[in-house]
C-alpha cells in the first residue's frame, strides 16, 4: 500500500504473507491426503515414502499420517487466524471498518477454497447460490473430507494393533488422538463460523425486505 505509514505497509505485507503460507499449508494438506489415501489402499506389508526414500512398515504409516494431517490442518487454521488478526489491525491503522477491506481489495493470493466459492458466481457477480452453496458447502468441503479421512485412519490404525506391534505405538495413537481432537474442535468452529455468517446474512436480507415495504 504505497504512501502509507511504515507500520501500515508492514501489516499489509504480513497480511499477504500469512495468506501465502495458508495456501501452502492447504496444498501440503491436500497432497498428503492424496498420498495417504493411495498408500492406505496399496497392497503389501510396506509402503514407499518417496520423500524419505524408504519403504516403511504399513503399521507405522497410518498413525504418522494421522499426526501429519492433523498438524497440517491446525497450521492451516492458525494461518487463517493470523490473517484475520492482521486484517483487524490493518483496518484499525487505516481507521476504517474491517468489512470495508474486502477480499477483492486485500487478498492477492486466493486459494482453492476461495476459487470453489467463486465458481458459484456468474459474470463476476455473486448469485443466490453463492452464499449458501459456496460459503457453507463448497468452501469447507475439502477440509471436512480430510478430517473425516483422518478420523477413519486413526480408527483403523488403533484397532489394527496386535501382539507384535511395538509398545510405543499405543502412545503414538494416543498423541494422535489428542491432536486430532483439537483439529476436530477447530473444524467445528470453522463450520460454525460459516453457519453463523449465513444466519446473519439471512437476517439482514429479511430486515431489508421488510424495510423496503
Amino acid at each position: 500500500m504505497p504512501g502509507q505509514a511504515p507500520r501500515t505497509d508492514w501489516l499489509y505485507e504480513r497480511f499477504q504473507a500469512t495468506g501465502r503460507i495458508q495456501n501452502r499449508y492447504l496444498l501440503l494438506l491436500l497432497l498428503t491426503f492424496t498420498y495417504t489415501l493411495a498408500a492406505h489402499y496399496t497392497r503389501g506389508d510396506t509402503v514407499s515414502v518417496p520423500f524419505l526414500g524408504l519403504a516403511v512398515p504399513r503399521d507405522l504409516v497410518d498413525p504418522f499420517a494421522v499426526l501429519v494431517l492433523s498438524v497440517l490442518m491446525l497450521a492451516f487454521f492458525g494461518a487463517g487466524e493470523a490473517t484475520v488478526r492482521t486484517h483487524l489491525k490493518l483496518a484499525q491503522d487505516l481507521d476504517v471498518a474491517p468489512e470495508k477491506l474486502t477480499a477483492e481489495l486485500m487478498d492477492q493470493n486466493p486459494n482453492l477454497l476461495d476459487c470453489l466459492q467463486f465458481s458459484t458466481y456468474y459474470r463476476g457477480e455473486p448469485t443466490p447460490f453463492t452464499t449458501v452453496i459456496g460459503w457453507v458447502v463448497l468452501y469447507p468441503l475439502p477440509l471436512v473430507g480430510v478430517l473425516v479421512w483422518t478420523i477413519h485412519l486413526w480408527w483403523v490404525g488403533f484397532h489394527a494393533q496386535g501382539p507384535c506391534s511395538p509398545p510405543w505405538l499405543l502412545y503414538l495413537h494416543l498423541l494422535s488422538a489428542a491432536v486430532l481432537l483439537w483439529t476436530t474442535i477447530r473444524t467445528v468452529m470453522f463450520l460454525w463460523m460459516h453457519v453463523w455468517f449465513i444466519a446473519t446474512y439471512a437476517a439482514k436480507r429479511r430486515a431489508n425486505a421488510r424495510g423496503g415495504r
